[in-house]
């Protein structure tokens, strides 16, 4: 595939436990179509659940996880 991202942010602004399982099924996606790319996990308000209890199952698909960017 041509032109692939090295890097790519995703901005949440809040990330609780709905919103991290609703979001799972897109977070696969991205990992499955950009299998080389650094994806990095922005939460812009309080602490991301991919950081707490669901991190078991995003901890394959996202490099890293930031919480509380005090943006948004």
């Amino acid at each position: 595939m041509e032109n692939v991202p090295k890097t790519a942010l995703v901005y949440v602004g809040l990330d609780f436990i709905g919103d991290g399982l609703m979001k799972l099924p897109f977070v696969r996606a991205m990992r499955n179509a950009l299998p080389e790319t650094k994806i990095t996990w922005l939460a812009g308000k309080g602490s991301s659940v991919y950081n707490g209890i669901l991190s078991p199952l995003v901890s394959d698909l996202l490099d890293e996880v930031i919480d509380n960017a005090n943006i948004g």
